[in-house]
């Protein structure tokens, strides 16, 4: 009986903490860039074409194609650079590489994130392509809940890797 009452109350204790697994958010994902893309030839004339890479799980938080793909639309648009597909002179490709993730929870959660961008013409000349790092670490201070942090260092990690593209985008020279 108290074998099963220990058993009962340690299993409410690691649900409290873990907590259920979240996909990451694409809100939370989008790059607010500051600058504008008035100079460049890429100025309303790209749009995501494919992504592919992501995973979705409910054990883990994870980033999705959909989620990733909705990200860079977003981030995309802010900077001045996104259009639909009718409208676009070239095509953004993107393959998720590599979420290293811890497996275990710590007090403050870090993970990297690997992405392929291809940026190509409507005649597949490749503009740009560039597998880009990023990591990010959610501090135990943003979340008490270990499933939390993680979905909150994966988004920071999206986020990161999608500046990192935003700017290079900008400073292309055409």
């Amino acid at each position: 009986m108290i074998r099963n009452s220990l058993l009962v109350v340690l299993t409410f204790f690691v649900i409290t903490l873990t907590g259920c697994a979240t996909n990451a958010d694409s809100n939370a994902m989008t790059y607010i860039s500051h600058q504008s893309a008035s100079k460049s030839d890429f100025k309303n004339n790209i749009t995501v074409w494919n992504v592919q890479g992501g995973s979705q799980s409910i054990l883990s938080s994870q980033i999705t194609n959909l989620s990733l793909k909705k990200a860079l639309e977003n981030s995309l648009s802010v900077a001045g650079f996104e259009t639909d597909y009718n409208k676009a002179k070239y095509l953004l490709d993107a393959k998720l590489i590599r979420l290293d993730q811890p497996l275990l929870g710590g007090i403050d959660i870090t993970v990297n994130c690997t992405i392929n961008y291809t940026l190509t013409n409507k005649n597949n000349k490749i503009i740009y392509n560039k597998e880009i790092y990023s990591t990010y670490t959610a501090k135990f201070s943003e979340s008490f809940n270990f499933s939390e942090r993680l979905r909150l260092a994966n988004e920071g990690a999206a986020r990161e890797n999608i500046k990192k593209l935003i700017n290079d985008l900008y400073d292309i020279n055409h």
